[in-house]
């Protein structure tokens, strides 16, 4: 963060134009969220998304304002982000290039199906799919896994919202063929979802070391602390549902003890 710290300084002074500050300011969020200081991220989502406007780069844009939706999603502010969804939808028109735009589409699809999940907007459900899609049919033609495996991943959250359990695990197992062992943070997602289902279908040994294999998979991708409560979230279900009380509480223990820390990190 330091060298971040000083390139920012660096390049405001010398003058070198918003297209560099585009970067650091987008490095210097990224590092505030997986700390979960959602203050910061959001003041330097800002500074990339004007940096991004004054250099008329327009992927970046729409990086930016996927990144403001994502911290007002995290902060429990759906209506708010979806206002800035929508306006990064209308810039996706514009792009041409085919990595670009599966990558968009990933975080775009993302964003609307949070937003469904926060306000049971249909709508919302139905573009995350359409985005989802488009990302299938670009990555097929050039053989993408890390595309597919999001891109399937995605599409198992909108089955498991319709309520659809069966297609929810068979796009799963199909996210996960796509899935390099070393890509930690996918791992970590998909393991997450397949306890979340199984538990859901009351199968709680799987469950549980589903849940285990999400949390170590975390941790070696760096340990956000948001993602890592909602797993301890996630162990202490399955550990109620299986009636050991003891273990529930204490997996809530800690999941609250890293959402103390983040609310405290947000009022400050």
């Amino acid at each position: 963060e330091h060298a971040l710290i000083l390139a920012e300084k660096e390049y405001t002074q010398t003058g070198c134009g918003d297209s560099g500050l585009v970067s650091i300011y987008k490095l210097r969020a990224q590092v505030f969220f997986t700390r979960a200081n959602f203050h910061k991220t959001q003041e330097y989502c800002f500074k990339m998304l004007s940096s991004a406007e004054a250099a008329a780069n327009i992927p970046e844009q729409i990086r930016a304002n996927t990144m403001i939706a994502q911290v007002f999603n995290q902060t429990e502010q759906a209506e708010k982000g979806i206002v800035y969804t929508r306006r990064a939808a209308l810039l996706f028109k514009s792009l041409t290039d085919a990595k670009q735009k599966m990558e968009l589409a990933f975080v775009l699809a993302k964003r609307y199906l949070w937003h469904f999940q926060d306000t049971k907007t249909i709508a919302s459900l139905d573009t995350s799919e359409l985005f989802t899609k488009v990302i299938i049919l670009l990555a097929s033609n050039i053989k993408d896994s890390l595309q597919l495996a999001r891109a399937y991943n995605n599409l198992q959250g909108v089955e498991w919202e319709k309520g659809n359990l069966p297609a929810a695990q068979r796009y799963l197992d199909t996210a996960l063929l796509y899935t390099g062992k070393d890509q930690y943070d996918n791992l970590s997602t998909n393991y997450y979802d397949k306890a979340d289902i199984f538990l859901e279908l009351k199968e709680y040994k799987k469950a549980k070391a589903f849940a285990d294999s999400a949390l170590k998979y975390q941790l070696l991708y760096g340990g956000n602390p948001a993602f890592v409560s909602d797993v301890y979230v996630l162990m202490a279900r399955i550990a109620k549902s299986c009636g050991d009380y003891k273990t529930a509480f204490e997996y809530n223990t800690l999941s609250q003890t890293i959402t103390d820390s983040i609310r405290s990190a947000q009022k400050a």
